[in-house]
């Protein structure tokens, strides 16, 4: 027989707002004397994980409300330390595990796939964890995503953000691309049948990071281009590599057959502005590409909104 009243440890997350109590609470439910009061059956010890879960996305909230005011130039003591620094002290955890906490807040309607998860588990016999809940909330919100078609017509100017498929691992509590959206294969995306709708001379602007730097040659010549120079887009933030601390973007300057600038101004190959929401690129990009090819059909690939003047080619639209 169960001795917990889940209802109000349930009400009690709901309207905690004070993080060493949470922090408690938290350190609780995963105690072996909590665990004695429940019957030990697995939907009584998922029950209990699923409150964990939902106090790790709270000090997720809490930890991009620092984040925030930080941004916004609202904290600017050295002692107080970074956004992170300030949320392990507090939380009691690694960045890692902040990062982690981070990532399952960013997920979208958390308690309705809260409850999802939890029944599967439960049918399932297995124990909920925290990066199971992750990966459950990423294979629901891809599932539903629209097959689409290249639009028809021929096009001058591709500016194009691919879903780069990654073979290696991220580090452990880094947001992983997959989060996000489903990515695909470099045969996937050499299989798009983008010289369909490309023009004999044509100009592609190919967002890459460094690790598939190499493989993204093969998409560009399967897609009919040559590489010809690249801009970078410094992040200024600083993001998880396994190397090197990675705060920059390449785009790729490619062309088919003979395309040359419409406008002879000159953009430094170098841009400053601080990242955003993942994969969120600078509207600055935009303004360049039409700046140097205002009289050419424009079709953004991979898009996730509209344009005006533009052609949009995406399933996140």
């Amino acid at each position: 027989m169960e001795l917990v009243r889940w209802d109000e440890i349930e009400n009690q997350i709901a309207i905690e707002k004070d993080i060493s109590i949470l922090k408690k609470l938290h350190a609780a439910l995963g105690s072996k004397e909590f665990r004695k009061q429940i019957d030990g059956s697995i939907k009584a010890i998922n029950k209990c994980e699923k409150y964990k879960i939902k106090i790790e996305i709270a000090f997720g909230e809490y930890y991009k409300k620092l984040e925030d005011k930080n941004r916004g130039g609202l904290v600017k003591s050295l002692d107080e330390g970074t956004p992170k620094q300030q949320a392990e002290e507090e939380i009691g955890k690694s960045r890692e595990t902040i990062n982690k906490y981070a990532r399952m807040s960013s997920i979208e309607k958390t308690d309705e796939l809260l409850e999802q998860y939890e029944i599967k588990c439960n049918d399932r016999g297995v124990e909920m964890s925290s990066m199971g809940f992750i990966k459950f909330a990423r294979e629901e919100q891809h599932k539903d995503l629209p097959e689409i078609n290249l639009p028809e017509g021929k096009y001058q100017v591709f500016y194009a953000d691919p879903p780069w498929k990654y073979g290696n691992t991220m580090p452990i509590g880094t947001t992983s691309p997959t989060d996000y959206y489903p990515s695909m294969s470099i045969n996937e995306l050499c299989d798009l049948p983008i010289k369909n709708i490309a023009d004999e001379n044509a100009v592609l602007f190919l967002w890459v990071t460094s690790p598939i730097l190499q493989e993204c040659f093969e998409v560009i010549r399967t897609w009919g281009f040559e590489y010809k120079t690249s801009f970078i887009w410094d992040k200024i933030k600083h993001n998880m590599g396994h190397y090197n601390s990675v705060r920059h973007e390449l785009l790729l300057l490619c062309v088919r057959g003979s395309y040359p600038l419409q406008n002879r101004k000159l953009y430094d190959s170098v841009y400053s502005e601080e990242r955003t929401k993942h994969s969120k690129k600078p509207d600055y990009y935009y303004d360049m590409i039409e700046g140097l090819y205002p009289n050419s059909n424009k079709i953004e690939l991979f898009s996730r909104n509209e344009r005006k003047g533009w052609k949009v080619y995406g399933n996140q639209l």
